[in-house]
């Protein structure tokens, strides 16, 4: 898999949060997110393979976080990342 460019790097952290702030609300996104990225020992979502990661983990808890983690894992399919 390859890296994403430069100016691509933020673009997967925003995706993550942004969905995540529709969905939860802003504090609450904010919230989960650091939490989620320091329980995969993530610093920031910087690529496809990072997202994969974080929504593994999102996908495991209950309720609208863990559909968040499904997105997500979708949309981490969509920018490359092969399913095991």
């Amino acid at each position: 898999m390859t890296q994403p460019a430069d100016d691509d790097r933020g673009s997967v952290a925003a995706l993550a949060l942004s969905k995540m702030t529709r969905v939860l609300g802003g504090q609450r996104a904010v919230q989960l997110h650091a939490a989620v990225l320091a329980e995969c020992n993530l610093p920031h979502l910087a690529t496809a393979a990072d997202l994969a990661v974080f929504a593994e983990a999102l996908s495991r808890r209950p309720g609208f976080e863990g559909t968040l983690g499904t997105m997500l894992a979708v949309d981490a399919i969509c920018l490359g990342v092969k399913r095991a």
